[in-house]
């Protein structure tokens, strides 16, 4: 008998409104968005310069780690016929209406080791993503959807310190999704989308003062030499995470033809290298629209995770929220969720709120999931620490 998989709880309810943002946070002067951009018509269009990759198929299966990692990894031993994995997947009540937990992991044991492993992240460590874009002066009106004043920028960044959240590089979030790697139990990537070596410049204090990232959703389109030059200097200090966002910024729809989706994703990708001196692991999709064929596109470019813009939840190892939307896809980790930074003094409460609920339900469901590993899987899991994931005062 196949592995059955992780039930999913039916039945979440919705508890607030993704387009209203309290007006008692302090600093907040914008209106929140869970959905889309809305796409400015394209500039132009650049011609072709990568060899098209013929595609290989529509990815729809679900990724899997491979077994022994690392080097102290043991062989896992699975009996012929395991017995059903029947513990449900802990999903929060606050998350919004359509929203459901997915998994990613299809291998029941592997999971489980990775999940219990005393040197990886304990349960209940979590990620909040927060999407910025325009930061705008004291005195300044806000006329969109995405901008935040300056004083609510600040009040962001100093609640975050106080919550005890860390930022972590693309690299650190891949090896968290992927093998459970050890992160901070409050961690936080902060986005950066677009061409903004300005708005760049004002997290720089906060970034050395903290010991923290920023990443960067880079567009290619604008290689004016003083533009480059900016950015290759505010990177120079090693604070910067850059990958792509697109070469034209062009949204990825449906009808979008395959030597567009090429340009889009694999053209940036030596040109990334060429000023910063590295690779691009991570797509974030322009305007947050995604399609199949695209996803197999980033895929083939080695592109190993990619964020949408939806608001649907923070992220956790093998837990990420996704709508029936992301489901026609199958492939959560090309398919993550973002807060926006109009709601990130909200976001930030209800990550740290849904990590710590998510650290006790699994110290409940300890017992069941190493009777089930013990006679499915031939070993013994390492009991939890009874320590509960708080912040880091």
């Amino acid at each position: 008998m196949g592995f059955l998989g992780i039930l999913l709880l039916l039945g979440c309810s919705a508890t607030e409104d993704p387009a209203i943002v309290a007006s008692s946070t302090p600093g907040i002067t914008s209106t929140a968005a869970t959905g889309n951009e809305n796409p400015p018509t394209p500039s132009g269009t650049a011609p072709s310069s990568h060899t098209a990759i013929p595609p290989q198929g529509i990815r729809t299966q679900t990724l899997s780690v491979p077994a022994n990692t690392h080097e102290d990894s043991k062989p896992t031993t699975i009996v012929d016929t395991p017995e059903p994995f029947d513990v449900e997947i802990y999903t929060p009540g606050d998350l919004f209406e359509g929203v459901q937990p997915d998994t990613y992991i299809t291998e029941t044991c592997r999971y489980l080791e990775l999940r219990w492993d005393p040197e990886r992240s304990p349960p209940g460590t979590i990620v909040a993503p927060i999407m910025f874009h325009s930061v705008r002066q004291s005195g300044r009106p806000i006329t969109d959807a995405t901008s935040i004043s300056e004083e609510y920028f600040h009040n962001i960044l100093a609640h975050a310190k106080e919550l005890g959240f860390e930022t972590i590089t693309s690299e650190e979030l891949v090896a968290f999704l992927q093998e459970n790697a050890p992160i901070p139990p409050r961690s936080m990537i902060m986005i950066l989308d677009d061409r903004r070596p300005g708005v760049t410049e004002r997290f720089l204090p906060y970034l050395e003062a903290n010991d923290w990232t920023l990443t960067l959703g880079w567009i290619i389109e604008d290689q004016r030499d003083y533009l480059w030059e900016w950015m290759e200097e505010l990177a120079s200090g090693g604070r910067l995470d850059v990958q792509s966002h697109g070469y034209w910024h062009r949204y990825v729809v449906e009808e979008t033809p395959e030597d567009v989706l090429y340009e889009e994703i694999y053209n940036p990708i030596p040109i990334i290298e060429d000023h910063f001196g590295t690779r691009p692991i991570i797509f974030i999709w322009p305007g947050g629209n995604f399609t199949a064929q695209a996803v197999q596109i980033a895929h083939e470019a080695g592109f190993e995770l990619a964020f949408t813009a939806y608001a649907h939840g923070p992220l956790m190892f093998n837990w990420i929220p996704q709508t029936e939307k992301e489901n026609t896809i199958d492939d959560p980790l090309m398919t993550l969720p973002r807060f926006w930074s109009t709601t990130a003094w909200l976001d930030l409460d209800k990550t740290a709120r849904i990590g710590e609920e998510a650290h006790r339900d699994a110290i409940q469901k300890f017992p069941s999931e190493a009777d089930w590993y013990r006679k499915n899987c031939g070993g013994e899991l390492h009991p939890p620490d009874e320590v509960e994931l708080t912040s880091g005062e």
